[in-house]
């Protein structure tokens, strides 16, 4: 693959991951704190609003640049399911399942009133989920990259990080133990998270050279995560028409159908994020 092709160097990799990863997502980390406290939006309206606003604007960049049809189009492999997928996009699927529900509890947990340590959690998380991933490619025989030092080191942080604040809130009956809703959202982020980036490194360990093509896995992924959403989102919010009581899946159905344009806005950079997490993740020089 040309140096064209791959497109992004390293300092353009650092530029990306200054200019847009960290700015958009501390602009995001106060939007929930804006809307819930200002403007009194509970926090399951609020994660309807943001989970709208992020792949709104995911999806109509997606769709115009034709993305989300890329990965299959593009390939000589026979077609499976009905024509639907190749060999190469079929792993699209369950990591936009998983991708769904990374976008959903990552904002849900910003909701529990406690951004910082959410932050730190989940980044540290990703981090260790990064390591094992390597470690089971590498007993899979997939990868033989060699993983550097330093990685071993963020790694290390990482884990002290979240083991520390678990530990805190563990005993002291303070910190995420003590919200409720707070580990099984948890647990749903870091294993939908550690399915992804599993299916993410196959995908770039399977596929060199030409083949290799990252806007189109991430076109067809970003396409299954709104295909995903949309439907478990018509089921929850039919429940909820014909009768259902949940609390909230209640304030949800509330918040679609008065949906605010304002909030939604305000959540477009979290659709921005996405490009950029998933660019640097599929990077093919990291």
């Amino acid at each position: 693959m040309t140096e064209e092709r791959r497109g992004l160097g390293p300092w353009m990799l650092l530029a990306i991951v200054i200019g847009f990863y960290y700015i958009f997502y501390s602009f995001f980390g106060v939007t929930p704190k804006y809307w819930m406290k200002e403007a009194n939006m509970k926090g399951m309206a609020f994660s309807y609003h943001s989970t709208v606003g992020g792949m709104l604007l995911a999806m109509m960049i997606v769709f115009a640049m034709g993305w989300h049809k890329r990965l299959r189009e593009k390939s000589d492999k026979p077609r499976i399911w009905g024509g639907w997928f190749t060999a190469e996009s079929a792993i699209t699927l369950p990591s936009g399942i998983c991708t769904a529900v990374v976008i959903f509890t990552t904002v849900y947990l910003y909701t529990l009133g406690k951004v910082v340590v959410a932050m730190i959690i989940m980044r540290g998380s990703l981090l260790v989920i990064g390591r094992l991933v390597d470690i089971v490619l590498q007993a899979q025989g997939i990868r033989r990259q060699e993983v550097y030092w330093q990685s071993t080191v963020a790694v290390s942080f990482g884990l002290i990080a979240v083991a520390s604040l678990l530990y805190f809130s563990w005993t002291t009956g303070k910190g995420i133990f003590a919200v409720p809703g707070v580990v099984p959202t948890m647990l749903m982020y870091v294993g939908a998270y550690a399915v992804r980036q599993y299916i993410m490194a196959l995908y770039k360990e399977k596929n060199k050279g030409d083949s290799y093509d990252m806007v189109a896995f991430f076109g067809a992924e970003q396409y299954w995560a709104f295909m995903s959403t949309l439907l478990f989102a018509t089921v929850v919010f039919s429940a909820v028409a014909l009768g259902w009581q949940n609390p909230q899946a209640m304030v949800a159905f509330e918040a679609f159908r008065n949906t605010d344009g304002v909030a939604v806005l305000t959540c477009l950079p979290y659709g921005l994020i996405a490009f950029v997490s998933v660019f640097i993740f599929m990077f093919e020089a990291g």
